[in-house]
């Protein structure tokens, strides 16, 4: 009995401290302390990472900005004290700017340039006897200077549609030293255009005569709305090619020559030194198949024309000189409209000692009629006359 006792407050023992016992994490002094220092290296950690890094990358970041806005202050707070300065000279400036821009036409055509050259020889006294001009080249682009300005982003200091051009003329001169001096100044003075000088060869000729070759560059701005006038000369209608020829006969043909024409015939009285007959391409802008002689006698001419179907050949010869020169037989290759125009021009005889004159002789092996069309010869003593021809030749004067 008590055995049996004693085992039984045991058991309740037992069960007592059993219930008395809760789950839990009892940490210990050691681990405690552990934790708390892993939590203070995290917060130092996340503060320096997500706060004084970035804090300190604004710092220098608002540093360099402030120097960049140092910069630009030291270098505009003199220009603000002197504003009023700085408009009188743009003001000045900008006036300057219009003055020279003045000087440059805006634009050039081959008729305003040979208007002028025939104007610098009448009023310099000198004979242009050939004149030939390069095309058109863009010279000077404007818009291209880079800013400086402090407060800008490094463009350009301005925009503009302005476009500087160059056009070369060479010329072949007769005249003497005093003359050509007058041609000079005529040049260099010239008020609606400016010129440069790019060469001047001069050559001794017979007793104070000099033969001279001359390199002019004309320059215009194209641009800024400016408006250009193409030159307009007397009594010759809008689309004619030759300006020197200052009136027109009513034939039927004959405005279409002159204004349309392929190959040319120049007569003119003879002078020493100087071609009188000359013959030669209206599309060869540079005269460079343009052939030429000198004598006061009658020059033989002769053109052959072959071809049909849009494919044409042209040949033609001035006493023994020939174009094309090699392969004279063939021709030269030889672009035309619907008919093939060959305009004469002549002019009136000075006097009885004035045998300069031209025999033309005309082979049309083509599909396509030659008309002709003789201007300004001598109604007494022409000079042109027609030798043979063959095919189809229309004949105007």
């Amino acid at each position: 009995m008590d055995d049996m006792e004693i085992e039984e407050k045991t058991v309740e023992e037992q069960a007592d401290s059993g219930s008395s016992k809760k789950p839990g994490l009892k940490l210990t002094e050691r681990d405690r302390i552990l934790l708390f220092v892993i939590i203070i290296v995290a917060l130092v950690f996340c503060s320096y990472y997500f706060g004084y890094k970035n804090i300190s990358a604004a710092v220098v970041k608002e540093r360099e900005q402030k120097d960049i806005l140092m910069e630009k202050y030291q270098a505009l707070y003199p220009l603000a004290k002197n504003k009023d300065s700085y408009i009188k000279q743009t003001d000045t400036l900008n006036s300057d700017f219009d003055d020279i821009l003045a000087k440059y036409p805006n634009g050039t055509s081959q008729e305003e340039l040979i208007v002028l050259t025939k104007s610098f020889e009448e009023n310099a006294d000198v004979f242009v006897s050939s004149l030939s001009m390069s095309d058109i080249m863009a010279a000077y682009q404007f818009g291209q200077v880079m800013s400086t300005n402090p407060s800008g982003e490094g463009g350009r200091a301005y925009t503009t549609d302005m476009v500087g051009h160059k056009t070369t003329l060479t010329m072949a001169l007769n005249s003497n030293y005093d003359n050509m001096k007058e041609l000079i100044k005529e040049i260099n003075q010239y008020k609606g255009r400016k010129f440069t000088i790019d060469s001047l060869s001069l050559a001794s000729q017979d007793g104070t005569d000099v033969a001279a070759n001359l390199v002019v560059s004309a320059y215009d701005i194209t641009g800024a709305d400016r408006p250009y006038k193409n030159v307009t000369v007397e009594d010759v209608p809008l689309g004619t090619k030759n300006l020197f020829i200052s009136k027109l006969t009513s034939m039927e043909n004959a405005s279409t020559v002159v204004s349309d024409y392929d190959l040319f015939v120049a007569v003119h009285p003879y002078e020493a030194g100087k071609n009188n007959v000359s013959l030669g391409l209206n599309k060869d802008a540079l005269g460079e198949n343009t052939l030429g002689a000198e004598g006061n006698a009658l020059q033989n001419i002769t053109i052959t024309v072959n071809g049909k179907n849009g494919k044409y050949k042209v040949s033609y010869k001035l006493g023994d000189q020939m174009y094309p020169a090699e392969n004279f037989a063939a021709g030269a290759d030889f672009d035309c409209g619907d008919s093939i125009d060959l305009l004469v021009i002549s002019s009136a005889r000075t006097g009885s000692d004035d045998k300069s004159a031209a025999k033309i002789n005309l082979v049309n092996g083509s599909d396509k009629a030659v008309n002709l069309f003789v201007y300004g010869d001598d109604s007494k003593t022409p000079r042109v006359a027609l030798g043979t021809t063959s095919g189809t030749v229309n004949v105007e004067n």
